[in-house]
């Protein structure tokens, strides 16, 4: 297999007996399709089995906030609220044991929503704010990338509109997004196109050629499409089909792994 190293600027060549590909219908999109494998003209019936499922839209705005404010004014430790608002709906998410910085996932949104949510990336980004663990000078962390002050400013308005006046909702230090519609995941998860067998779809999928020891994992092409349990289902059924490993002992024998 040839890969392409973004950092080093330069490919490298790697030998395997097996490959498994853990990856969403998009990123297999931008493999090189000329090749034996996803050539259309010689392998219709692959491409044809790739476009079986829909990509769907999702948006995730994270704030971190000095402390939890949940915890005071609502008495949640962890929890969920649903709105009919952009931003759908919130988790609150546990505490730094060595401090008191808090996650909130301040909206999950999907499908019609997440246009809203685009319309807000661009412009100046929400500045992260001094506190025991962001210093001076290194106020961006550069591992994520952070909201603009507008999506900021639009979602701490829904999140104080959901929970009422009488609920304060400070100001976060930082924040972060992710639009998983962007490649190379095309989606946040994935549904069942109309007029496609699934029962045979699924099966097929795990290993599209069976001369070649080449299989394909995840949530896309599983019974359980949008949940990390899909994924897991898809690899169970890898393990027990190709390397003929045995149900561990933990998991009922008679657990449903989908088609």
């Amino acid at each position: 297999m040839k890969f392409f190293n973004i950092d080093a600027e330069e490919y490298y060549e790697v030998e395997a007996q097996d490959i498994i590909l853990a990856m969403p219908k998009r990123s297999l999109e931008l493999l090189d399709q000329n090749n034996f494998f996803f050539n259309q003209d010689k392998n219709s019936k692959l491409q044809k089995n790739l476009d079986s499922v829909i990509a769907e839209p999702s948006y995730k705005i994270l704030l971190g906030f000095t402390e939890p404010w949940w915890e005071k004014t609502l008495k949640a430790q962890a929890g969920e609220s649903i709105t009919d608002l952009p931003m759908r709906q919130c988790y609150y998410f546990g505490v730094d044991p060595k401090n008191s910085h808090s996650l909130f996932l301040a909206s999950y949104n999907d499908m019609r929503t997440v246009s809203f949510w685009q319309a807000l990336e661009e412009g100046k980004k929400f500045e992260s704010k001094e506190t025991q663990l962001v210093k001076a000078g290194n106020r961006n962390y550069p591992d994520y990338e952070h909201a603009s002050e507008l999506m900021v400013k639009e979602v701490l308005s829904q999140v104080r509109e959901l929970h009422g006046a009488s609920i304060e909702v400070p100001e976060p230090y930082t924040s972060g997004f992710k639009n998983w519609t962007d490649d190379p995941y095309g989606g946040g998860y994935h549904a069942w196109r109309d007029k496609y067998k699934v029962w045979e779809v699924m099966p097929y999928m795990r290993q599209p050629d069976k001369n070649e020891d080449i299989f394909i994992l995840g949530e896309a092409y599983s019974d359980q499409q949008g949940w990390v349990e899909g994924a897991l289902c898809v690899a169970e059924h890898i393990m027990r089909e190709h390397y003929e490993l045995e149900c561990p002992e933990w998991l009922d024998k008679d657990y449903y792994l989908g088609w």
